[in-house]
């Protein structure tokens, strides 16, 4: 079966908007839902989720590809770039750091995408790469061939997928940064990324690191049209759903035809599916906010409520232990020690089955389940 840039009509990718009305129509309707849901939080935890987000879209962008990366690092670089305050950092990794860097780019980009927006992402993706793991050009678009190999358990390699040839890559992606530029007035931007993004990859510019570009890009075209597109993790989406994003490419990729509309349509609910996690998500952060409202300040000191807070929300991370709580806190391990027990008395929190320095502390999720 040949690839779809050996079509005679490549690049003129066809899109039947007629059939894909009811999936654009659910996602703007999940649209409205998510933004309705995030005008009712505050700004800074709007912040909060949106770094969130963005740490989520990072590592799962990378576990796509097998990379493995810090959630923890991650998340401490976006929450410091973003001033958020009393945020649970950790040491930072200097890879995560770029990465969470990069990802920031990407969103609050106002500039028009241009192939040297592409390129400086690809030289920012692996600036802190370790050289025995990165490719031979970083930041340039490759010399040479490039294939997408599928290897059985008998270890023989199948060629699954053939980049543009490198002779041919200049001339792709200038057509494809025109389209987009051009593009901007005529297709929802939900349209608009999933087309670049299938466009990018099926040329498969780079070495190494297309499909995290690939990605990147589609979040830029998105985060053209703010509000709660912000708080969508599409490839979070993508990897609980690897298996098919990986069938839909390949089917985009073998087609005789340029009509990418079922890739399209897929790609637009995935979009609405993410919508929906993250209204969902906010809900909880609105309960959140008014169970904790409801703790009466005389029965619980400051620094229970505020550790509280860190549990529930999601910005602790880690094991919960009584030496954490101290430092956290800024109180005496007897102070600590009594907090907890405090807490555990009431229900709100729960203590592991270890004994001794070993014991550790979690949330009562049922207090956020009534």
């Amino acid at each position: 079966m040949p690839y779809i840039w050996k079509n005679p009509n490549w690049p003129d990718f066809k899109i039947e908007m007629n059939t894909l009305q009811k999936d654009y129509e659910r996602y703007l309707y999940q649209k409205g839902l998510t933004d309705q849901a995030f005008s009712l939080i505050s700004t800074d935890l709007r912040k909060v989720i949106y770094a969130q987000t963005l740490t989520n879209d990072v590592v799962s962008s990378n576990e796509i590809e097998g990379v493995s990366v810090s959630y923890d690092s991650v998340y401490s670089s976006v929450a410091k770039a973003l001033a958020i305050e009393n945020a649970t950092t950790s040491k930072q990794d200097r890879y995560a750091q770029m990465l969470a860097e990069l990802s920031l780019s990407v969103q609050e980009n106002k500039e028009v995408i241009a192939e040297k927006t592409i390129l400086n992402w690809h030289k920012l993706l692996f600036e802190g790469v370790s050289p025995a793991y990165r490719p031979h050009e970083i930041g340039e678009y490759r010399n040479g061939p490039v294939y997408i190999m599928n290897v059985s358990g008998s270890m023989k390699q199948d060629v699954l997928y053939e980049g543009v040839p490198a002779d041919r890559i200049q001339e792709n992606m200038a057509a494809l940064m025109k389209w987009i530029s051009d593009s901007q007035d005529g297709l929802p931007v939900v349209v608009r990324s999933a087309v670049a993004s299938v466009w990018f990859v099926s040329i498969h510019p780079f070495e190494d690191g297309n499909g995290r570009i690939s990605r990147l890009l589609a979040d830029a075209i998105m985060a053209q049209n703010a509000s709660s597109l912000r708080y969508c993790s599409v490839s979070s989406a993508i990897l609980k759903n690897k298996k098919e994003y990986y069938r839909q490419l390949y089917e985009v990729q073998h087609s005789s035809s340029m009509d990418i509309s079922a890739f399209v349509s897929w790609y637009i609910n995935l979009v609405s599916d993410s919508l929906f996690d993250a209204e969902e998500i906010c809900k909880k952060k609105i309960f959140l906010s008014q169970f904790m409202a409801s703790l009466d300040s005389s029965e619980y000191n400051s620094r229970e409520i505020s550790m509280l807070y860190k549990l529930a929300s999601g910005s602790f991370y880690g094991k919960l232990t009584s030496e954490k709580w101290c430092k956290l806190t800024k109180c005496q391990s007897a102070t600590a020690t009594r907090d907890l027990s405090h807490l555990v008395e009431k229900g709100l929190l729960r203590k592991s089955n270890e004994g001794g320095r070993s014991s550790w502390y979690y949330l009562n999720d049922a207090i956020l389940e009534t």
